[in-house]
């Protein structure tokens, strides 16, 4: 996370400078992703381990163990119509990941 703030900062500094204005005339930044990185954050807001980036599928286990114990829930309606697949990049899968597999850093986050 570190370094990605610092690349942040480098490509604002670099945009704003290439488009030959003066940074007091920017009003506004945009930001956006495609997908679900996962970071888990100690109560200091610093990172307890490397991210689990979006195309990380370690979880995949996890998707079907939610896609299973979650029949019914209307949140994978939505997303699945409760069929499936409930994809190992998403949120969820992750974040049960930690749980199972890291609980040291599930229950200091």
């Amino acid at each position: 996370p570190a370094a990605w703030w610092d690349g942040l900062g480098e490509a604002v500094r670099e945009a704003v400078k290439s488009s030959g204005r003066h940074a007091d005339e920017v009003c506004a930044l945009c930001i956006a992703c495609t997908s679900c990185t996962v970071v888990a954050l100690d109560a200091q807001k610093q990172p307890l381990r490397n991210a689990l980036l979006w195309m990380d599928s370690r979880s995949a286990e996890q998707a079907e163990q939610i896609l299973r114990d979650g029949a019914g829930d209307a949140a994978l309606d939505i997303n699945c119509a409760g069929h499936g697949p409930l994809s190992a990049e998403w949120m969820l899968p992750k974040c049960l990941w930690l749980k199972q597999c890291e609980p040291s850093t599930w229950t200091a986050a």
